[in-house]
């Protein structure tokens, strides 16, 4: 399947509400030629069931040099329209990329996973969502990043 639709003028021409309305006027998104899988299968099971090229799939994404893209083999890795999200929140915001979590949780790790180290020290309010507290209580520490609760 190819995407036909062009624009009439460079996007970047184009108001910011028209490209966050119509989003990407050229995006790969939804040129694949990948088998998509369900995320509830077993990974024991992929071969069986989808074959070849799916588990192939899962050899290109863990090598990046020889992935095509876009590789849409697995929910969890990246799929089509959470990518396009993807990128109208990076124009919206006038930035390189964005990403989008599926939870709440996920974007406090995600984030705290990025923006600390070893040994560094976290001061955080004690009133907090008690999966948050955990994570800075029971699995930081585990990576000597320390917390103070304030």
């Amino acid at each position: 399947m190819t995407n036909e639709r062009k624009p009439k003028k460079p996007r970047e021409q184009y108001r910011l509400r028209t490209r966050l309305i119509h989003g990407s006027f050229a995006t790969g998104r939804w040129d694949y030629d990948h088998p998509c899988g369900a995320a509830a299968i077993e990974f024991r099971h992929v071969p069986a069931v989808f074959g070849a090229p799916w588990a192939q799939g899962f050899i290109e994404f863990a090598t990046p040099e020889s992935r095509r893209a876009p590789i849409y083999i697995y929910d969890r890795l990246d799929e089509p329209t959470r990518g396009m999200l993807e990128e109208n929140l990076a124009v919206a915001e006038g930035g390189e990329v964005a990403v989008t979590f599926a939870t709440g949780m996920a974007a406090i790790s995600g984030a705290l996973g990025i923006l600390t180290a070893s040994g560094d020290q976290i001061v955080a309010h004690q009133v907090l969502y008690g999966c948050t507290h955990s994570l800075m209580t029971s699995w930081l520490p585990r990576y000597k990043i320390h917390t103070d609760f304030w």
